[in-house]
């Protein structure tokens, strides 16, 4: 009977609210009842963008696809979050989905958390998102705090080996380590001539396409 009505429920809503996708893919347990981007006295968001004005097309283990608008990642969560036109806020129901296209980026399914595609091909490099909390400034006389907490979002790098996703630096010997020896050096080459460095996140991606097309 609850079951029932929950899907009852989420029938309704999602026929007020066209930006949903279909009831088959929202969890159940979905709502988040605070719409705050952050905690009671820490400062910053908890999202990933700023801005909810995104489109992202959700495909599933069937491959069935769902477009999507109004959706943010929810670091916090390790969840994707939709937002309806009433302003409620549900999360996707894992399980259900395959990848997320979302901003000009894939995000995966992989285990049961989502990965952003980074370099997909020969090489297959994966990045997460994290949260820390910045402790605010505090007097040192009074002890009282003088500025609050701020989320900051930071991110790493995960090497994809066999099965495994392995926490990967990217550092220049680490990178031409996954390269090999005959194709090396045309990289080399490459990065001097485009003036590239593997510092650089963009850059580094132009880098691992362009060894990719190498035959």
């Amino acid at each position: 009977m609850r079951i029932s009505l929950i899907i009852i429920f989420f029938i309704g809503l999602l026929a007020r609210a066209q930006n949903l996708p279909a009831v088959d893919i929202v969890s159940e347990s979905g709502f988040i009842v605070n719409d705050a981007n952050s905690e009671l006295g820490i400062e910053g968001s908890v999202y990933l963008n700023e801005s909810w004005d995104t489109v992202a097309e959700v495909i599933t283990p069937e491959d069935k696809s769902y477009s999507i608008k109004a959706i943010n990642y929810n670091v916090k969560l390790e969840t994707f979050v939709v937002k309806s036109e009433e302003g409620k806020l549900l999360t996707l129901n894992n399980e259900k989905v395959k990848y997320i296209k979302y901003n000009s980026s894939i995000f995966e399914i992989i285990g049961d958390k989502y990965f952003e595609q980074f370099s997909k091909g020969e090489i297959n490099i994966f990045k997460s998102y994290y949260l820390v909390t910045i402790s605010g400034a505090i007097d040192p006389m009074t002890k009282d705090k003088l500025t609050n907490d701020k989320y900051a979002i930071k991110s790493k790098l995960h090497l994809m080996e066999g099965d495994d996703l392995i926490e990967f630096k990217p550092t220049k010997k680490n990178i031409f380590k996954l390269f090999s020896k005959e194709k090396a050096s045309m990289v080399k080459s490459h990065m001097k001539k485009q003036n590239l460095s593997i510092r650089d996140e963009d850059e580094l991606k132009q880098i691992l396409n362009y060894y990719s097309t190498l035959k």
